[in-house]
C-alpha cells in the first residue's frame, strides 16, 4: 500500500531537468528540481511507501507522481491517473495536487497566485480543478483571471477576505459562470472577493438555461457565501434561469455599472441571507424570482454612478412583473434615487418587517418608501423609516391593485404618509388612518382618527338643513354619513321620517298616525342618501348634522 503525503504550505517549483517529451503512460523518469523545500517527502522504502501528485501550473492536462525525493533529484511517474503525457515547456512550474485517484473522485488543489498580469496563468490553472470537481484554494492574495467556468461539484475557495480575483484588461461577460448550463449542478463559491471593474464586464453568473438535471439531481443548487463582487463593470450578481435551491449568504456588491443582483423568473426556492447591495447604477435589487426567502438583506444609493445620481428611474428593490410568492423579511431600502420599494404587477409577495427611509435622493424625483402599481394580493406589514431629508411619501398608490393590503406602516415622507394617484383594489390599516375605499366595500372613503380617541378635529357640523314637509332632501356634503336631529316643536296629529338612497326616500324611520311628542329625533343617514319628514299641523325647530 502506497501512502499519499500532502503538504499544508502549498508548495511550487521549477523542473530544471526532465518533463519535456512526452513518453507513454507510466514511464519512469529522473527529474531536478529547483528545491524541493515544502513538498512532502516520497520515498518506496519506507515501511509504507509514500507518494504525492504534482502538475504542470498551465499544461495541466498530466498528473505526474513523485515517487521518491532526494534532495532536488526527483523520482516521478508519467501520465498518472490515467493521463496521457504532454512535452512540458524547459523550466516549467509545477504544484501539488490532491487528484480524483487518490480521493475517490475528490480534488482539492492548493494553487498560489502566478503574477500573470494577463490573466492566462491563474485563470487556466484554477479552471484545470474547478471544471474537474475540485476545489481550488486560493491563497491570501491576488489572482488575475479572464474567466473562470465552473463545473458540477466545483468550487473556489479564498483563505480570507484578502484573495483577490482582479479581471484582466479586456475580459468581457462575468468573471465566473457555469461551465456548460444545461448540466452544471452543485457549485460553491467563497470567501473572495471579485473586481471586474473593465467594460461591461460583470461579477458572477449563474444561469442553468436548458438544465436537465444531473446525478439524480433536478435542482442546481448552488451556493456563494462571503462573495464580494466591486466596481463591477456590469451586473455584480446574475441569477437566471433554473437557479433553484440556491444558498446566497453574506455576499454583497459595491459600485456596479448596472444591477446590484439581478434575481430572474427563473430563481426559485432559494434563500438570501444577509446579501447587500452598495452604489450601482441600475436597481440595487432587480427581482423577479419566485418562491424565495430574501432575509436581512439591504440595498443602498441605487441609480449612483461613483460621484453623482445619474439614474432617476432606479429603486432599491425592483419587485418587477411576474415576481411571486416571494417572502422579504428584515430587509432595508436606503437613498435611493427613485423609490425604496417599487411594487410592478406582481403577485402574492409579502414584505413583511422591512425599512425604507432617504429614498427619492436624485434631484426633483418624488420618490417614496414603497410605491405599488398593479400589484396582486402582496401584503406589506410594519413598514418603517424616517424621510431624512428626501423621501416625499411613506407609502403611494398608483393603478388599480387586487387585493393588496398595507397594515401598521410607519413609514415617513416630507410631504406624508399615505398618497393615493389612482385605482383601487387596496386596504390600508395604519397608525393614522384606516381606508377601506379600495375595496369597494364603502361608498365612505377615509376613517380619520384625528389625535387620540376624540373625534372633534374631523367632525363638520350642517345647520338649517331646509327640510320641509313631503320634500326629499340631501345635506350638502355627500361625502360623509352624518347623524341628523330634527327638533319637533309641535306635536302634530301625523307624522312620518322616511329616508333612502333615492329621492323616493321610502324607507321608513317613524310612523306615527297620533303624531310625535315633542322633543329631537335622531337617525343615521349614509353618504349621499336623502332623507324626508312628512307632517300634519306637525312643526319642526332646529334642523341639524353632525359628521361621523
Amino acid at each position: 500500500m502506497t501512502v499519499e503525503v500532502f503538504n499544508a504550505n502549498r508548495a511550487s517549483t521549477t523542473v530544471s531537468s526532465g518533463g519535456t517529451t512526452a513518453p507513454v503512460s507510466g514511464s519512469t523518469e529522473t527529474w531536478v528540481v529547483a528545491s524541493s523545500a515544502g513538498f512532502p517527502a516520497a520515498s518506496p522504502s519506507t515501511p509504507l511507501p509514500t507518494r504525492f501528485h504534482v502538475t504542470d501550473a498551465v499544461l495541466q492536462s498530466e498528473v505526474i507522481a513523485v515517487t521518491n525525493v532526494s534532495g532536488s533529484t526527483w523520482t516521478v511517474t508519467r501520465g498518472a491517473e490515467s493521463t496521457t503525457p504532454v512535452a512540458h515547456t524547459t523550466g516549467f512550474t509545477i504544484y501539488q495536487v490532491v487528484t480524483t485517484g487518490v480521493l475517490g473522485g475528490f480534488v482539492q488543489a492548493a494553487i498560489p497566485p502566478s503574477n500573470d498580469t494577463s490573466g492566462v496563468t491563474d485563470t487556466a490553472a484554477i479552471n484545470a480543478v474547478i471544471q474537474n470537481g475540485g476545489t481550488a484554494n486560493l491563497w491570501n492574495s491576488t489572482y488575475y483571471i479572464t474567466n473562470l467556468l465552473i463545473d458540477t461539484n466545483g468550487g473556489i475557495a479564498g483563505a480570507t477576505s484578502g484573495t483577490v480575483l482582479q479581471a484582466a484588461t479586456g475580459t468581457a461577460g462575468y468573471m465566473i459562470a457555469l461551465k456548460t448550463p444545461a448540466s452544471t449542478y452543485a457549485v460553491t463559491v467563497r470567501n473572495v472577493k471579485l473586481i471586474p471593474n473593465t467594460g461591461t464586464l460583470g461579477g458572477i453568473q449563474l444561469d442553468n438555461t436548458s438544465f436537465t438535471g444531473g446525478g439524480g439531481e433536478t435542482d442546481s443548487q448552488h451556493t456563494l457565501e462571503s462573495v464580494y463582487v466591486q466596481n463591477a463593470g456590469g451586473t455584480g450578481f446574475y441569477l437566471g434561469n433554473n437557479i433553484r435551491s440556491l444558498r446566497m449568504f453574506k455576499c454583497m456588491q459595491y459600485g456596479a455599472g448596472s444591477d446590484g443582483f439581478y434575481v430572474g423568473p427563473g430563481c426559485t426556492d432559494s434563500s438570501f441571507v444577509g446579501c447587500i447591495s452598495g452604489p450601482s447604477l441600475g436597481h440595487s435589487w432587480n427581482y423577479f424570482g419566485w418562491n424565495n426567502y430574501v432575509v436581512s438583506c439591504k440595498g443602498f444609493f441605487a441609480g449612483w454612478n461613483g460621484a453623482a445620481y445619474t439614474n432617476a428611474a432606479a429603486c432599491c428593490w425592483e419587485i418587477g412583473a411576474n415576481a411571486a410568492n416571494n417572502m422579504f423579511s428584515a430587509c432595508s431600502a436606503q437613498n435611493a434615487a427613485l423609490h425604496g420599494w417599487d411594487l410592478q404587477s406582481c403577485t402574492h409577495n409579502a414584505i413583511v418587517g422591512c425599512e425604507s427611509d432617504g429614498n427619492s435622493s436624485y434631484s426633483g424625483n418624488t420618490g417614496c418608501g414603497i410605491n405599488t402599481n398593479s400589484a396582486t394580493y402582496c401584503t406589506v406589514i410594519g413598514m418603517t423609516g424616517e424621510t431624512d431629508g428626501n423621501q416625499v411619501i411613506g407609502i403611494q398608490v398608483a393603478g388599480t391593485q387586487t387585493g393588496t393590503t398595507f397594515i401598521g406602516n410607519t413609514v415617513q415622507g416630507t410631504s406624508g404618509h399615505f398618497n393615493y394617484v389612482s385605482g383601487g383594489g387596496y386596504l390600508d390599516i395604519d397608525y393614522q388612518a384606516a381606508d377601506f375605499s379600495g375595496l369597494g366595500l364603502f361608498k365612505t372613503p377615509l376613517i380619520t382618527m384625528a389625535g387620540g380617541s376624540t373625534t372633534a378635529g374631523s367632525a363638520p357640523v350642517l345647520t338649517a338643513l331646509g327640510a320641509v314637509s313631503g320634500t326629499a332632501i340631501q345635506l350638502a356634503d355627500t361625502t360623509r354619513d352624518y347623524m341628523v336631529y330634527l327638533e319637533i316643536t309641535t306635536a302634530g296629529t301625523s307624522t312620518t321620517i322616511e329616508m333612502g338612497h333615492t329621492s323616493a326616500a321610502s324607507d321608513v324611520l317613524v310612523m306615527s298616525s297620533g303624531g310625535v311628542s315633542a322633543g329631537v329625533v335622531s337617525f343615521r343617514l349614509p353618504a349621499g342618501w336623502y332623507f324626508k319628514w312628512t307632517g300634519t299641523t306637525t312643526a319642526i325647530g332646529n334642523q341639524n348634522a353632525v359628521g361621523c
